[in-house]
């Protein structure tokens, strides 16, 4: 049987657009839709087998979630952000994230220890969604034990879609994914020996590891011809 989609000038259903705005965060996320890329618009509504009304809520939907940028007479694109300013980001969420093991090192249940270990336990190969899904999981769950409220709204707020997308590209640097899982592992441990200050410290580490590692991805990654510049750096100048 045919699948009948709504035209054009019909409100399309929220179920096909949440179908389509996932299947466009998950080609962001794996690569498929290059940062920096155009959304062609009848190429996607046609890969994607509906009208160009439910591809475009979707598309607002990702502009929204700032995984797309869109510009007066030239279309969306696929964001990109300049390493600077990521840089800037991470900075912030070293602290942020640090604290947040520090507090969940003094909350955490033995339930949630187990938990925890069993996602750093967790298997990975490569760069893979499924690897990406426990890693984010492992850094969620610390955020939820944290309890405090202002940390996790800070780190889960416009920005996180796009740090799911970067967390995904420095899986890409040999070796990152395994030594990310034994930080975690060491976290862990610190957490269930009621270390608050190693825990802090083992995260802050963990974060910076990364950050020096994804900011040499996309500083390295190729502009794409014809997409509009990567946001800069906003405040001070990096020495």
């Amino acid at each position: 049987m045919q699948i009948t989609y709504p035209d054009d000038d019909e409100e399309p259903s929220g179920s096909l657009v949440d179908m389509v705005t996932d299947r466009l965060e998950q080609w962001i996320l794996d690569g498929t839709l290059p940062l920096g890329s155009k959304l062609k618009e009848q190429a996607l509504a046609d890969k994607l087998g509906v009208s160009r009304g439910p591809l475009r809520e979707a598309v607002r939907a990702l502009e929204g979630r700032k995984l797309v940028v869109r510009e007066t007479n030239r279309g969306a694109w696929v964001t990109k952000i300049s390493a600077e300013m990521l840089d800037d980001v991470l900075i912030m969420r070293e602290a942020l994230e640090g604290m947040a093991c520090r507090l969940a090192a003094r909350n955490a249940t033995e339930d949630d220890l187990a938990q925890l270990e069993q996602l750093s336990r967790n298997e990975i190969h490569g760069a893979t969604i499924e690897s990406f899904q426990d890693d984010l999981a492992f850094h969620r769950m610390i955020l939820s034990i944290a309890g405090n409220s202002s940390i996790a709204n800070a780190l889960n707020g416009e920005l996180y879609y796009l740090f799911k997308v970067y967390r995904l590209k420095s899986k890409t640097v040999p070796g990152r994914a395994e030594e990310a899982r034994r930080e975690h592992r060491e976290i862990v441990r610190a957490m269930r020996d009621r270390e608050p200050d190693l825990a802090e410290m083992l995260m802050r580490r963990h974060i910076r590891n990364w950050r020096r590692n994804i900011v040499e991805v996309v500083a390295t990654t190729s502009e794409v011809p014809g997409a509009p510049k990567a946001a800069p750096c906003r405040g001070q100048t990096r020495p």
